[in-house]
C-alpha cells in the first residue's frame, strides 16, 4: 500500500508512507455428500459426490478395480478399489 498526499496552497506534499501486508491461501475441506456403497458387485455402477468448502468443483478419480466417468463409478474387477476426491491441495481417499 502506498499513501500519498499532494499538498495544497498552504501545505507541501507529505512524504509517501508505505505499508506491506501478506495474505495466505485459505484452507478448505472436502465433504463427501454421496459416498460409495459399502459393497458393490462386478459391473455395478453407482454415483458418488462431494463438495468443497471453497465452492469449487471436486474431481473424482478411481484406482484399482473400478473406473469412472465424472462421478459415475463402475466396478470393473473383483479387487479392492479406491475413489479419490480432489480439489486444489485437498485430498480425501475412500477405500473399499
Amino acid at each position: 500500500m502506498h499513501y500519498n498526499q499532494a499538498g495544497n496552497g498552504n501545505y507541501d506534499p507529505a512524504p509517501e508512507v508505505t505499508n506491506t501486508s501478506t495474505t495466505g491461501k485459505a484452507s478448505q475441506t472436502i465433504t463427501v455428500t454421496t459416498p460409495a456403497p459399502a459393497t458393490a458387485d462386478f459391473g455395478d455402477t453407482f454415483t458418488v459426490a462431494a463438495t468443497s468448502s471453497s465452492g469449487d468443483a471436486v474431481v473424482v478419480t478411481t484406482t484399482g478395480g473400478c473406473t469412472n466417468v465424472g462421478s459415475d463409478v463402475t466396478v470393473t474387477a473383483c479387487l479392492a478399489w479406491c475413489i479419490t476426491t480432489k480439489r486444489a491441495m485437498a485430498t480425501m481417499t475412500l477405500r473399499q
